[in-house]
């Protein structure tokens, strides 16, 4: 189903904001319907619950991540290990699957695969990427 421009800025206006309605289109609870030549009435159950769910992995993942300079360079790592959150973000997009990773990572608990696996979903982060660390020292030669 295509729909036009006003009836996409309809459709947003209901859905993002508190609004009930708006031209054509109208929320009832978990049901979006609109009204006028063709009516039409989605369920939106679904949609919610796995919004939910994934709102509620992106939060308790984050608390499972850490950063510290002194840990891989500051990279973002899982909490009491030395693995990298990108490392494994990147296996799932390669499509390794679930229990794969978790056979070869013992230590990492199943929750913070699900938060891996849904920033591997998610997307690279907009901007810049990271700069690689560069020595500024000269390394020290060995004695012979």
């Amino acid at each position: 189903m295509q729909l036009n421009r006003a009836d996409r800025r309809d459709v947003y206006a209901v859905l993002s904001a508190k609004k009930r309605s708006a031209g054509s289109w109208e929320r009832k609870g978990l049901k979006l319907t609109r009204t006028g030549d063709v009516p039409v009435s989605l369920d939106l159950t679904k949609i919610v619950r796995s919004t939910q769910i994934a709102l509620r992995i992106a939060k308790r993942g984050a608390s499972l991540v850490e950063r510290q300079a002194e840990v891989c360079s500051a990279e973002p790592v899982f909490i009491g290990t030395r693995v990298p959150l990108a490392q494994v973000v990147e296996q799932f997009r390669a499509g390794v699957s679930f229990s794969e990773i978790a056979k070869d990572r013992p230590r990492l608990k199943k929750e913070a695969l699900r938060y891996a696996q849904l920033c591997a979903r998610l997307g690279q982060a907009p901007g810049r990427p990271i700069k690689a660390l560069t020595l500024r020292r000269p390394a020290i030669k060995a004695a012979d």
